[in-house]
This record gives C-alpha cells, sequence and structure tokens, in this order.
C-alpha cells in the first residue's frame, strides 16, 4: 500500500500516466430552439411549449423552491400512459414540460436539501414516457450540461444514471463532461 500527500508521486511510483486536464466543452448556446415556435393564430390548437412555458412562468415564481418542488413532486398518475385521447395527450404533455422545467429551475439552484434532492432522483428514475422523444428524453448536450451543473446532487445523480443506465448519447456526454467516469463499473 502506497501512502502519499501528493498523488502525483502515486501515479509516478505505479507508472501510469499523468493527469491531463481535459477542457470542458462549451456550455449549450441560450438562444437554442429545442421546440418550434409559439403557433400563429392559424394553428392555435398545436401545443407549443416555449409558449406554455411563458404561461407557467407568470403563474409559478421560479425564485420559489416551495413552488417549484409543488410541480415536480405532484402526483402524475398517467405518466407512463402513452395512449389517449387528444385532450388526455395535451394535459400529459404539458405536465411532462412542466415538471421538466421545474426540475432544470431546481438543478441550477445550489439548494443542497434532502427534499430537493430525493425529488429530483425521482424524476430521474421514474421518467414519463410520450410518443414523441423530445418530451422524455435528453440529448448528449443536455446530459452534458446536466453533468456539469452547479449542484453536487443533480450532477451526482446524473453521472450515476449515465454509468449505470448507460446509452449512446449519455455515453457521450460522460466522454465530453467527465471523460475520467467512463471507467467506472455499473452498479450491479
Amino acid at each position: 500500500m502506497i501512502m502519499v500527500d501528493d498523488p502525483r508521486v502515486a501515479v509516478r511510483a505505479l507508472k501510469r500516466n499523468p493527469y491531463q486536464p481535459v477542457p470542458l466543452p462549451k456550455p449549450l448556446p441560450q438562444g437554442r430552439a429545442r421546440f418550434p415556435s409559439p403557433p400563429s393564430s392559424a394553428n392555435a390548437g398545436v401545443f407549443s411549449p416555449p409558449a406554455h412555458l411563458a404561461e407557467l412562468a407568470r403563474r409559478v415564481n421560479s425564485a420559489s423552491v416551495d413552488q417549484l418542488l409543488a410541480l415536480v413532486e405532484a402526483d402524475f398518475p398517467d405518466a407512463n400512459q402513452v395512449e389517449g385521447d387528444d385532450v388526455f395527450q395535451r394535459r400529459r404533455t404539458e405536465r411532462i414540460v412542466e415538471r421538466a422545467w421545474a426540475a432544470q429551475q431546481l438543478g441550477e439552484r445550489d439548494v443542497k436539501s434532502k427534499r430537493v434532492v430525493a425529488a429530483l432522483e425521482r424524476l430521474v428514475r421514474e421518467r414519463s414516457l410520450h410518443k414523441d422523444w423530445s418530451y422524455h428524453r435528453l440529448d448528449s448536450s443536455e446530459i452534458a450540461a446536466v453533468l456539469r451543473s452547479p449542484n453536487p446532487a443533480v450532477r451526482g445523480t446524473a453521472l450515476l444514471e449515465c454509468i449505470d443506465s448507460p446509452t449512446p448519447p449519455r455515453r457521450q456526454a460522460l466522454q465530453a463532461a467527465a471523460p475520467w467516469a467512463l471507467e467506472l463499473p455499473p452498479r450491479k
């Protein structure tokens, strides 16, 4: 066993390659539009996430952890019921978008309460299914952004989820944001 104060000594004694810093990927562009623009008056019946989130931001104080947690923790028994009429599907889609927005707002804050961490972990474990993948699956750049969250609980949860349930976008995100994590073993 080797005990040293400086890990560089252990690296040299074990004849391993020294740590090579990896530049962090650039953050996501703020103006990136993931969803289509709000519908025109001709398409007033089409669901628009940006329009819905603008209305939600008027109702919910994004600085209030309690209001955000209320959205995340609210009962959602239809989370995985993919079939249903148009009204049902629209309401489910609204709830999925609301929960994702609230989770993102909570994740961007440095709140380390057990309740916030538990709520975010539950959302990661119990995803909502939707016919349109863009409502329930993150792409690799978005996962990488979560892996760089200022909240260590969010980073840790995302890291464990990427390691334990790997997918190609999750491996790409780990390669971009935490390449060292690719060598960690998954949960057994």
